[in-house]
C-alpha cells in the first residue's frame, strides 16, 4: 500500500503523490458531510419555525372565532366599547399573527367611531353641568384609545373639563361657605356636588 511504500521509501514521489490524493479525498468527503449536516439542520430548523408559526396563527384564528359571535350583536347595538374589548382580547394575545394584522384596520375604524361618539356625549354632559360624568366617560374611553391622535384629543378635552371642574368647585366652595346647612342642602346644581362633598368631609 501507499503507507508501506512510504515507510520503505519515504521520498518516493509516486507514493507521496498518491498519499496526497488520498488525504485530499478524505478532506473533501469530510467537507461534504459537514455541508450536508448543516443543510439538514437548517432545513429542520426552518420546518420547526414554520410549524410554530402555523400553530400560532391557528390559535389566533381560533380565538377570534370564539369572540366573533359576540361582536356582531355589539356592532348592531353600536356598543363600540364591547367590540374593541373583544378585538383587543385577540390582538393582545396574538400580536404578531396575520389575523391581528387583518383586525387592526377594522379596530381603528371602530375606535374612531367610539371616540367621536364619546366626545359628543361628553360635550352634552358638560353643557348640563355634569363635569364629573364627562370626565369619567372620557377617562374610560382613553383606556381603549390606541391611536396617538385619538388619545391626544381625549387628553386635551379631559384637561379642559378638569380645569372647569376645579374652577366650579372653587366657586361653589366660596358660595356654600356663606350659606347655612339648610340652604346648602337645597342646592341642586351638579357643579356644586364636589364642593358639597368637601364641605361635608
Amino acid at each position: 500500500t501507499c503507507r508501506t511504500i512510504l515507510k520503505l521509501a519515504p521520498r518516493n514521489e509516486g507514493a507521496l503523490a498518491l498519499r496526497t490524493q488520498l488525504e485530499s479525498g478524505e478532506i473533501d468527503k469530510a467537507r461534504r458531510r459537514r455541508r450536508k449536516m448543516r443543510l439538514l439542520m437548517g432545513a429542520a430548523t426552518a420546518v420547526a419555525l414554520v410549524a410554530v408559526a402555523a400553530v400560532y396563527e391557528f390559535r389566533a384564528r381560533s380565538l377570534y372565532a370564539q369572540v366573533r359571535p359576540s361582536i356582531a350583536p355589539a356592532l348592531r347595538a353600536g356598543n363600540y366599547r364591547d367590540v374593541l374589548r373583544q378585538y383587543d382580547h385577540v390582538i393582545d394575545h396574538y400580536r404578531w399573527s396575520l389575523k391581528t394584522r387583518e383586525l387592526l384596520s377594522e379596530r381603528e375604524e371602530y375606535e374612531s367611531n367610539l371616540v367621536t361618539e364619546d366626545l359628543k356625549r361628553a360635550q352634552d354632559l358638560e353643557q348640563k353641568g355634569q363635569l364629573s360624568e364627562a370626565v369619567a366617560l372620557l377617562g374610560e374611553t382613553r383606556t381603549l384609545a390606541r391611536r396617538a391622535d385619538h388619545d391626544g384629543h381625549l387628553i386635551e378635552k379631559l384637561a379642559r373639563l378638569r380645569s372647569r371642574q376645579n374652577e366650579a368647585a372653587r366657586d361653589w366652595t366660596a358660595k356654600l361657605s356663606k350659606l347655612d346647612a339648610l340652604s346648602g342642602a337645597a342646592v341642586r346644581d351638579p357643579l356644586a356636588v364636589p364642593a358639597l362633598v368637601r364641605l361635608l368631609d
